[in-house]
């Protein structure tokens, strides 16, 4: 029949040509594709306070809208109230587990702070910033089988 050097040959191949099929499934240019119109329904969902804060958005889709709400100012070394309205489909995303995160330009140390569910789909924390400049800040949005995030730049003073 088939000796061994054959039946080893075709195992190989085999074996080749699944990783090239599942990683050619599972390629970052695939991702990158199917970003836009990921994305694109977030585009307007950011704030409308100060020109210097800039929207970055997640790159998973939900149908979930993030519209972060930022204070009027934020002090270095105060606590500030910050707010998220998160929606699902056009409704308050609710008993969700919400996150803060943020960090200095330029830094590498992140911080996280849990978010409390004030009214249905509304989550809040205090932040508190321990020094002056531009800051992100990203909100992280978990439940069941979501899992996103968006992402502002803030000037702190």
């Amino acid at each position: 029949m088939y000796g061994t050097k054959t039946i080893r040959m075709l195992l190989l191949s085999l074996t080749a040509f699944t990783v090239l099929a599942f990683s050619s499934a599972c390629s970052p240019d695939q991702e990158q594709q199917k970003e836009p119109s990921q994305t694109q329904p977030k585009t307007n969902q950011h704030h409308e306070h100060a020109s210097d804060h800039h929207a970055h958005h997640g790159e998973h889709a939900h149908s979930v809208e993030i519209n972060i709400q930022t204070p009027d100012s934020t002090t270095a070394g105060k606590n500030t109230q910050w707010s998220a309205q998160v929606k699902q489909e056009g409704k308050p995303l609710k008993d969700a587990n919400v996150q803060f995160e943020f960090w200095k330009d330029n830094q590498t140390k992140h911080t996280y702070i849990d978010a409390k569910e004030t009214d249905a789909g509304i989550y809040a924390s205090n932040l508190r910033f321990p020094s002056a400049g531009n800051y992100h800040v990203k909100l992280h949005v978990e439940k069941d089988h979501i899992h996103d995030h968006h992402e502002i730049s803030v000037e702190v003073k």
